[in-house]
């Protein structure tokens, strides 16, 4: 054999898989140690895919996956709220450890956060007035999806979508007979009629709204038409933008508002546009968790022919600190009219002044001087500055 035929063959030898594939027990540690990484740095779904690839792996070879494994893919699963999936996860973990585990204790409260999502008997909606529970749906009694606001149910609700493992899942529509009072109603300006029926499409996961979705609440009275609120859920909770249209029997008024929601609540910059056959108008400011706060303006456009409509402010604007005014507020009017003063805490304080284009200027001070109707005039702005 030559030198050269040698050298081949060496080399060849040494590039054969033989040589180099690891064992099977290292290319598992090594799979294990990735997936460390990926639930440090909270990429759930990809550890979700490196799990599926050991648990293949593991059973090719004939491998024992070590207890924390269990530990691992219940965090990960929990994470994409596949509930069943960790409860299972987590479960086999400690039967496997016992009280001995790395993880017992982070294990034992993953299990009761599991648990606290998963209907039990004493988290079902009991009676026809709850909150915070899982309600059955009418046409699948083992089916059932999360009601977190306030609601009275005369009848359903029924689901059109589909029902996994005890859980409202996938696209559909919701139909309930009642009360569905689930937001719109929280803000007295704000406020509607609670709707005799809710419709409302969109995703259920895990029995909870997530995704797009179109709520529509209609009423049995005939001369009121139907509210449509549409934006997104994040795990049952209202976050991002939403859309709201409703009209005011009382008043006969088309309100449509837009704006932000952080976790349930009213977030960010907020627009309300409103007309009916006395005028329009639009409001616009910022909301913090769910309340008026920060410089608010509220425009008016009335018809000379709307009556004692039309004697309202054209513009009124100031601030509000948590859902009250609170500092300087002027309200002007088409006429020349103008007055103002300073608010605090939804009441009068302090100098207020006014300017009539035929009485001209006028003072008064709240705590001294000021007359009854003085005093009313002023309060009943700062308690209503629209």
């Amino acid at each position: 054999m030559t030198r050269l035929s040698k050298f081949v063959l060496i080399v060849t030898c040494i590039t054969s898989p033989a040589f180099s594939q690891l064992p099977p027990e290292i290319v598992l540690d090594k799979h294990l140690v990735e997936l460390d990484n990926l639930l440090r740095n909270n990429d759930h779904r990809a550890a979700l895919g490196l799990i599926e690839t050991i648990v293949s792996f593991q059973k090719a070879n004939g491998l024992t996956l070590p207890a924390a494994f269990h530990f691992k893919y219940a965090t990960a699963t929990f994470a994409v709220d596949s509930l069943f999936a960790a409860r299972d996860a987590v479960n086999e973990y400690l039967s496997l450890t016992g009280k001995d585990g790395k993880h017992y204790k982070e294990a034992l409260a993953l299990l009761l956060k599991i648990e606290g999502e998963i209907p039990s008997p004493d988290t079902l909606c009991r009676g026809r007035y709850y909150r915070n529970c899982w309600r059955k749906v009418a046409n699948n009694p083992d089916c059932h999806h999360w009601v977190d606001k306030w609601s009275v149910i005369l009848s359903g609700p029924t689901w059109s979508g589909e029902c996994k493992r005890g859980f409202a899942s996938g696209r559909g529509r919701l139909s309930v007979v009642g009360n569905e009072n689930i937001h719109g109603r929280l803000d007295r300006d704000l406020r509607i009629d609670r709707a005799d029926r809710a419709d409302l499409v969109g995703m259920f996961q895990n029995g909870k709204r997530v995704g797009e979705w179109k709520e529509k609440y209609s009423s049995a009275n005939p001369a009121e038409e139907p509210t449509i609120e549409t934006g997104a859920y994040v795990k049952g909770i209202r976050n991002g933008r939403w859309t709201r249209k409703t009209y005011w029997v009382r008043s006969k008024m088309h309100v449509s508002e837009s704006g932000p929601y952080l976790d349930d609540l009213r977030h960010g910059n907020w627009t309300v546009r409103f007309s009916n056959r006395s005028g329009s108008g639009k409001k616009r400011g910022p909301y913090v968790e769910g309340k008026k706060h920060g410089h608010w303006v509220m425009n008016f456009d009335i018809k000379p022919e709307a009556g004692d409509f039309g004697h309202g402010p054209n513009l009124s604007e100031g601030p509000f600190v948590n859902g009250k005014t609170h500092g300087r507020w002027v309200w002007k009017f088409k006429h020349g009219y103008e007055f103002g003063g300073t608010c605090s805490g939804g009441k009068a304080t302090g100098k207020w002044w006014s300017n009539h284009p035929r009485r001209g200027a006028e003072t008064w001070h709240m705590e001294a001087g000021a007359d009854d109707s003085q005093k009313n005039y002023a309060n009943g702005h700062c308690k209503n500055p629209q």
